[in-house]
């Protein structure tokens, strides 16, 4: 609310009082009060003086769109030439030397900020053809002599790489099961050595062995007492083994000969023959012992002399 200053009108002449004009009464010879004199009056402001809103920003781009540009330029034409003439250009001259050109290479320094730590105390893992194991067999299954068949039972072990060449030892029991007249035992034992190889990568391998020794028999009857017979014996394993974390599972073929054949009679009759070959067919688990690096081959070490 603003207060405005206006003159006050100029005051009427005043007439004499007479009986046609009435006495004018208290209230209109006062004078206005000071609170509200009559030259003071207020106005309200004009809404035209208002200033007006300021008007909306306008859009970075019309709601509507923009309309596409007008009197666009065609990009050039292709030249009718190409940029390489037919002919060929000439080659570039020889290039700066690799000495004058600064090398790339990040320094082993800014590689390693700290310096090369301390070597590692775990050892690499070995190669199979580098990895020398101990394993042990125990391997059990029937074994035919032609046409008697008993019970063997099989133990072995062998020392070498987990590839390769390997020496081995072996002995076994096999048990006659005919024991109501003759209570027969052979006991084969011998030396020898295995070649063993790796299915690509899995853990399968396939052996082929070699091996000499003695068939001990040990025979005992009511009629003969017991007697004991040592013969030459070979053996030509034929094993397959699936090993994982130290132990598995092997299958084998085991023919063998044993030079001499075996048969007892009683009063003329033959009551117990064995032939001198024999082939087993026998299963069961091994167990392998890692025993350090093996060593290498002579034909190796011959090359890296060379």
């Amino acid at each position: 609310m603003a207060w405005t200053l206006v003159s006050a009108p100029a005051e009427p002449e005043r007439l004499p009082p007479s009986a046609s004009t009435p006495p004018a009464t208290a209230a209109e010879d006062d004078e206005v009060p000071v609170d509200n004199p009559a030259w003071l009056t207020v106005t309200e402001p004009s809404a035209e003086r208002r200033p007006p809103p300021p008007p909306p920003p306008e859009p970075l781009l019309p709601r509507e769109g923009v309309a596409p540009l007008e009197h666009v330029v065609p990009a050039p034409a292709q030249p009718a030439t190409p940029y390489v003439p037919p002919a060929g250009v000439k080659p570039l001259g020889p290039g700066p030397s690799a000495s004058a050109v600064p090398s790339t290479a990040v320094p082993d320094e800014a590689v390693r900020p700290f310096g090369v730590g301390p070597p590692s105390d775990e050892p690499e893992p070995l190669g199979p053809r580098h990895q020398r194991i101990v394993r042990f067999d125990s391997l059990i299954g029937p074994t035919w002599r032609i046409r008697q068949m008993d019970l063997m039972t099989s133990l072995s072990v062998e020392v070498g790489p987990e590839e390769g060449f390997s020496a081995t030892f072996h002995t076994a029991f096999i048990v006659a099961p005919e024991r109501q007249l003759v209570r027969a035992l052979d006991v084969p034992i011998g030396f020898g050595a295995v070649a063993r190889g790796q299915l690509g990568d899995k853990p399968v391998y396939v052996s082929v062995g070699l091996s000499g020794g003695i068939m001990v028999h040990r025979a005992a009857s009511d009629g003969l007492g017991v007697a004991h017979r040592v013969d030459p014996d070979v053996r030509l394993p034929l094993r397959g083994a699936w090993t994982i974390a130290g132990v598995g599972v092997s299958v084998a073929v085991v023919p063998g000969y044993s030079v001499r054949s075996r048969s007892y009679e009683r009063r003329g009759v033959e009551v117990w023959k064995r032939h001198s070959v024999r082939i087993g067919l026998v299963f069961g688990l091994h167990w392998d012992i890692k025993a350090g690096r093996a060593r290498a081959a002579r034909v190796g070490r011959r090359r890296e002399k060379t």
